[in-house]
Parts: structure tokens; C-alpha cells; sequence
């Protein structure tokens, strides 16, 4: 909350304050905070508003797994948990990803074809870990924007 605090205060003077790279101009208009939702229980549905990439990378080879893929769920939580090392350590990394309506999807990154996942899922993982996922996203490429997903009920289905 302190840090959300900080960049809310710093963000908050960047607006009308032009931007200018070579011809590119710009100008923040409006700011404003999304209330973060509060989860409230230990087993979420969720619906992928972007693909779900899940990215095996071994020196200049990659494997990409979707739903389909027996090695999906092992490959999923390689992911998670060295996300999870390097920006949040949450303690219990414990969750499992079950598909209700979700298919597998091919798409285009960098010139590359790469098998993904979309669909409706069922989250079952502690409160804090869902939490840091519905933040920073699932999988691999999030920086791409990959892995963003929405909840749409909490509690048992």
C-alpha cells in the first residue's frame, strides 16, 4: 500500500507535463487509481482477456504449452514460481489452473508462432497469490501482455 502510494503521488504530478522523444509528443491528461478487488476466498473463475502463454525456454530452443498439453500444469507452475522468486515471494506457491471452457489458440510474438490458451479457468490458490496474479498477470510474456485475466465469481462452482 505504501509503495502504491508513492508512484500514485508521483504519477499524480506527471500530469500536464509534456513527454517528447525525436517526433513522438505527448501529454498525460487524467490519472486516475482502479480499486484493487479484494479477494475473498481460495478458488476463483476467471476468464483470460489475453491469451495464456506458457513459455519453456532452453538456451536458443522454446516450447510453448497450452491447455491441451500433458506437460501444461507442470510447465504453468515452473513459470509462476520463478515469476514469483524474482518479483513476490508470497510463501505458499500452491495453485492449480482447471480449464471449464478453455481451448488452445495459435498467435503471432516476434515474427513466431506460439501456441497458447484462452478460455475460462478455475484458480484455486491462496488469497495473497491470486491477488499478486490477478496484478501481475499469469504465464510467460506478461510484458507483452500476455496472461491478463478478469474474475468473474468467487467461491466454489
Amino acid at each position: 500500500v505504501f509503495l502504491g502510494a508513492i508512484l500514485s503521488e508521483a504519477m499524480m504530478r506527471m500530469v500536464d507535463v509534456p513527454f517528447s522523444k525525436g517526433d513522438f509528443k505527448a501529454t498525460l491528461v487524467s490519472l486516475r487509481m482502479k480499486p484493487i478487488e479484494r479477494i475473498k476466498s481460495e478458488s476463483v473463475l476467471i476468464k483470460f482477456e489475453s491469451p495464456l502463454v506458457v513459455q519453456h525456454h532452453q538456451r536458443d530452443k522454446d516450447w510453448f504449452y497450452s491447455v491441451n498439453s500433458d506437460d501444461f500444469q507442470a510447465q504453468l507452475k515452473t513459470v509462476v514460481d520463478s515469476q514469483l522468486t524474482a518479483l513476490y515471494p508470497v510463501g505458499n506457491t500452491n495453485f492449480k489452473l482447471t480449464p471449464v471452457e478453455s481451448k488452445k489458440t495459435f498467435l503471432r510474438c516476434y515474427e513466431k508462432q506460439i501456441e497458447a490458451s484462452v478460455g475460462t479457468y478455475l484458480l484455486t490458490a491462496s488469497q495473497d497469490l491470486i491477488t499478486f496474479l490477478l496484478l501481475a498477470g499469469i504465464g510467460s510474456k506478461r510484458s507483452s501482455g500476455f496472461g491478463k485475466f478478469k474474475i468473474l465469481s468467487q467461491g466454489e462452482r
